[in-house]
């Protein structure tokens, strides 16, 4: 069948949707922070993720869904407006919150697996940098491997408003349409994920956005459910 490499043909194909909620709203500091002699980081980052939640599904069939609350064991802060908008409490945190590390490799057992597409919203700008933080906090190198097999759905919402043909999934080109797209902005384009549910019809609960990680994960996921029609990759 004439297209039947396009993703939108591909019902078996395995999906990993994930998102992360930090600790302030910019990136700020956490890459070049000093390691320790034990070669792990020194915690000075003023950003670091606190939730982490992905989606794990095979076309429109959900297979897993999953939250994690990150247990960090020294101090940290967490920005007033970033509090607000994740309505983040301590007494929450300290209930559900998990060790670090055996999160992070929960969720690299399938972000490193190359049977998976990843998909994530704003990952070329924010997510896959907070994710290099979270590994150089457990006493890990940034890893971007996976890029080469994600799609961002704000960047996909610009390839298909202005027309252009992505390069192939899982190539070097791929991953630099993903960083050339993201640095583009114009004023009449709005791509954050609230806009993007409303261009593309997919129910929206305001209360939940930011504020569960699994939540944004599940409307990432459809919002690209309706995209893959409207582009071929």
């Amino acid at each position: 069948m004439i297209g039947e490499e396009l993703l939108r043909y591909k019902k078996d194909q395995k999906y990993l949707t994930w998102d992360t909620e930090t600790c302030n709203l910019l990136l700020l500091r956490g890459f070049g922070d000093k390691k320790k002699e034990d070669g792990s980081w020194e915690s000075r980052a003023f950003n670091r993720p606190w939730q982490n939640g992905f989606l794990r599904h095979s076309g429109k069939t959900l297979l897993d869904t999953q939250e994690h609350w990150i247990k960090w064991e020294d101090p940290f802060e967490v920005g007033v407006q970033a509090a607000i908008i994740t309505h983040f409490t301590w007494e929450e945190y300290n209930r559900r919150a998990k060790p670090a590390k055996p999160l992070l490799e929960e969720f690299e057992k399938y972000l490193y697996d190359p049977e998976y597409i990843n998909v994530f919203a704003n990952g070329a700008g924010f997510d896959c940098h907070v994710h290099a933080i979270f590994r150089q906090l457990v006493g890990l190198e940034p890893d971007y491997s996976y890029l080469k097999r994600s799609i961002c759905v704000q960047i996909l919402h610009k390839a298909i408003t202005l027309q252009c043909t992505p390069p192939k999934i899982g190539t070097d080109a791929w991953v630099s349409f993903l960083f050339k797209m993201q640095s583009y902005h114009t004023r009449q384009l709005k791509c954050s994920l609230k806009h993007l549910c409303e261009v593309y019809e997919v129910p929206y609960i305001a209360e939940r956005h930011h504020v569960e990680a699994s939540y944004d994960t599940l409307i990432t996921k459809e919002v690209l459910d309706k995209q893959l029609f409207l582009i071929e990759i």
